[in-house]
């Protein structure tokens, strides 16, 4: 058995379905259903939830064992790990209900964000930009510089392209301290070839006056306060949103290899047939297309950039060192420093972390423009760990998890793309949704993706708009 599946039993119980070889060659069964959801992720599950309501005829499949896609947590030596540093927020109020009703309100535990930037060898509170008295002089001075610069040449953000918005925006002190290496480590791409429509709440503006936010940066952005589950991860959420859904509509270890879209018929690997009017699929669109065999789409959405993560943890005996003990989460733009961002993971929960242990989570992004060593990557981590004064004396037990697809690359011609695939593949009955699926980071988060499932739902039910995918400024100026 492997790792994983080991790990996603100790979570998911006996109920995580065997495929025996024999199997594998007999299947010729063609089942019939009205909807067709491809992967148990958030997505999927919004949908399949919203199907289950209604009472229509549907099947979710779902490749790996447990659900929860990228949203997904593991038990380890005694330790629980997400797939990144994942925390609870919502825009909608469908999603709270759902969280009320999967998660009783005891079993959740509060939090304040206490997230740091480390930069020029200080401990600068989120948003950097809205602290730079944090910083050292010198430094701070050039960032303020930068800022003043802008001012007094009237220059306005140009939104031609991420790099030349963060310039005109931040000014160079800002840019080439902050701004600039960190979004290069975590996209793994040339800022210059991504667009700027996606920012929103994700990047906050600059003071107003140089040195004091416009408004209080405790309460900046959706995340400042989030909540997250006792026991289990994130994880736990969709484990027990799938547990309330009709076992008969579920599958686990049933991947889809092949949508023969005219015939709206999706293939197995274990060569059982699925014939649908409807088909949500949140695989990436990139699998989808080539699955469908449309060769011309296939090289468009070839073009569609992203970026791998790699997540390490690390659990330690003790407590956390002075520095990091009640943060949340900490960011790292310096070159020499593998990961980009590093989550105190038994700070969000006393049950992630057995007794008189801690643990970080480290995240490290990668692509053929930033390309790793993953050989060496845990303990290229743990090395800089203890160089950053961020480690335990004692390592307990380590984790490594490998997304080959943790960040939708927001490029210059990712919305043109889009619209050709959609174009292409919604008259077909098939509707490509989720974090990759819809390749929208600015709608990408938990809550979005559980809404684009939903939404569609009520597209195909109720002729309902569907505003997340469509309106992502809207949902998320909420």
């Amino acid at each position: 058995m492997s790792r994983r599946l080991h790990d996603a039993r100790r979570y998911w119980g006996s109920s995580i379905p065997q495929t025996s070889k024999s199997t594998l060659t007999r299947h010729t069964l063609t089942t019939t259903v009205d909807y067709l959801v491809i992967g148990a992720g958030p997505t999927g599950l919004g949908a399949a939830q919203r199907l289950a309501e209604a009472g229509a005829d549907f099947r979710l499949l779902e490749r790996q064992p447990v659900p929860g896609g990228l949203a997904a947590s593991f038990g380890h030596d005694g330790f629980t790990w997400d797939v990144g540093g994942h925390v609870i927020f919502s825009h909608y109020p469908a999603y709270d209900a759902m969280l009320a009703a999967v998660i009783d309100a005891d079993d959740w535990v509060h939090h304040p964000r206490r997230a740091y930037v480390h930069c020029a060898g200080a401990w600068v509170p989120y948003p950097f930009q809205n602290h730079l008295d944090a910083l050292p002089a010198a430094a701070a001075r050039r960032c303020r510089d930068g800022l003043a610069a802008l001012v007094a040449a009237g220059i306005a953000p140009d939104r031609s392209s991420f790099d030349a918005y963060i310039r005109t925006t931040f000014g160079d002190g800002i840019a080439e301290l902050f701004m600039q290496p960190y979004n290069r480590k975590v996209w793994s791409h040339p800022l210059e070839r991504m667009s700027t429509q996606w920012l929103g709440e994700r990047v906050a503006p600059p003071s107003s006056d140089e040195s004091r936010p416009a408004r209080s940066p405790k309460t900046w952005g959706p995340n400042s306060e989030f909540r997250f589950p006792c026991r289990g991860g994130t994880g736990a959420i969709w484990r027990s949103l799938a547990s309330r859904l009709p076992p008969s509509r579920l599958e686990f270890g049933a991947a889809v290899v092949r949508v023969r879209a005219a015939e709206r018929v999706a293939e197995t690997a274990d060569g059982r047939r699925f014939r649908y009017r409807h088909l949500l699929s949140t695989m990436p669109l990139t699998h989808l297309v080539r699955q469908c065999g449309f060769a011309g789409l296939s090289d468009l959405a070839g073009k569609l950039a992203h970026a791998a993560v790699d997540v390490i943890g690390i659990g330690f005996e003790g407590a956390p060192p002075a520095p990091i003990g009640e943060h949340s989460w900490m960011y790292f733009p310096d070159h020499d420093c593998p990961f980009y961002r590093a989550t105190v993971f038994s700070n969000y929960s006393d049950h992630n972390a057995p007794p008189g242990c801690w643990s970080l989570l480290l995240e490290v992004s990668h692509s053929a423009h930033r390309p790793r060593d993953t050989h060496r990557l845990a303990a290229d981590c743990l090395d800089a760990c203890r160089r950053l004064g961020l480690a335990g004396d004692a390592v307990r037990s380590s984790w490594h998890y490998r997304a080959e697809h943790g960040y939708p690359v927001p490029t210059l011609d990712r919305d043109h793309i889009l619209d050709a695939a959609r174009g292409e593949l919604e008259p077909l009955g098939i509707f490509s949704r989720g974090r990759f699926g819809a390749w929208k980071y600015e709608v990408g988060n938990m809550d979005h993706s559980y809404m684009q499932g939903r939404e569609v739902v009520e597209r195909w039910l109720l002729g309902s708009a569907e505003t997340t995918i469509d309106h992502p400024a809207l949902v998320n100026g909420r």
